[in-house]
């Protein structure tokens, strides 16, 4: 609680910052505007800070849905876009996605990205039937793709990371995909190969320790 209602008391004061360039007059209406827009309460101005008249556990409530109202926002954004699979081809050759990727992020605009491609006769192939592509599509029994990525973003925001489940058949495709929980007594790590590419997911709850495949 001494957090959330630090950050607020912290958010007013910039407001307050921020307006101070203003016109008295101008400022009253500008901090009496933003705060019926949040809050539904008048803002009293004192010393260039922005305070409201209801208590802070009022704000801190108001506070968390407006958090809900922007994770919501981007997790259903993120929901609907089009999911793509990709594989690359250099010379006539199927190569590891990894080498290009890391290439790529070396690069500054869509233009060098272009003239690379070209120049190394790199290839970006668009994979339309892939079984993992069959498994988003229902990824359990009682979730959809709407709902996985859904899930993985409200976690991505409030946690910084979602970690998926996946179970495979003796082939290794994945049959299911879980997005795990969020506990604040856990802990995910990534322990790398020898090529410091992805080795193992560690999940540690506890003293209880789950490795996973990437």
């Amino acid at each position: 609680m001494p957090a959330k209602t630090g950050f607020i008391e912290r958010a007013y004061q910039k407001i307050g910052q921020l307006l101070n360039v203003l016109p008295a007059e101008e400022k009253a209406v500008s901090l009496a505007a933003i705060n019926s827009a949040l809050f539904g309460t008048d803002l009293v101005q004192s010393s260039g800070i922005a305070t409201s008249s209801k208590s802070y556990q009022t704000l801190v409530d108001a506070y968390q849905s407006w958090v809900y109202i922007c994770i919501d926002k981007i997790a259903k954004t993120v929901a609907m876009l089009p999911l793509g699979l990709y594989a690359y081809k250099k010379n006539g050759k199927w190569i590891d996605g990894h080498q290009i990727k890391t290439k790529i992020k070396t690069l500054e605009n869509k233009k060098e990205i272009s003239r690379y491609m070209k120049m190394d006769d790199v290839e970006k192939i668009a994979i339309n039937n892939h079984p993992f592509l069959d498994v988003l599509k229902k990824p359990n029994p009682a979730s959809t793709r709407f709902i996985l990525w859904y899930d993985t973003m409200v976690r991505m925001e409030l946690a910084g990371s979602c970690a998926w489940y996946y179970s495979k058949n003796k082939f290794g495709q994945p049959l299911e995909i879980f997005a795990l929980p969020i506990k604040s007594s856990a802990t995910l790590s990534i322990i790398p190969d020898d090529k410091l590419i992805y080795g193992k997911f560690k999940y540690q709850d506890g003293n209880k320790v789950t490795m996973f495949d990437p």
